[in-house]
């Protein structure tokens, strides 16, 4: 009977340890690596290789924000 009682226990700590363990989001990027970011762009610049197709979304997206940084600074 004990071990009964042992082995539930054991079970339902196992199963709440998952449980705690999957719930965890990922982390948000601490404030000191957006305090370096601000101080040294370069620092935080990804500098391997690109996936299939990232190269290209990459440079798209690059393209609409310069075109929307150009409409701001034309005050449109």
């Amino acid at each position: 009977m004990f071990n009964n009682t042992l082995s539930r226990a054991a079970l339902a700590f196992v199963f709440v340890g998952i449980i705690s363990g999957c719930s965890s989001g990922p982390k948000e990027p601490s404030r000191h690596s957006s305090i370096q970011c601000a101080i040294s762009k370069s620092s935080c610049m990804y500098d391997g290789p690109y996936d299939d197709g990232e190269s290209d979304y990459a440079e798209e997206e690059a393209a609409k924000l310069n075109r929307q940084q150009q409409g701001k600074l034309r005050g449109q």
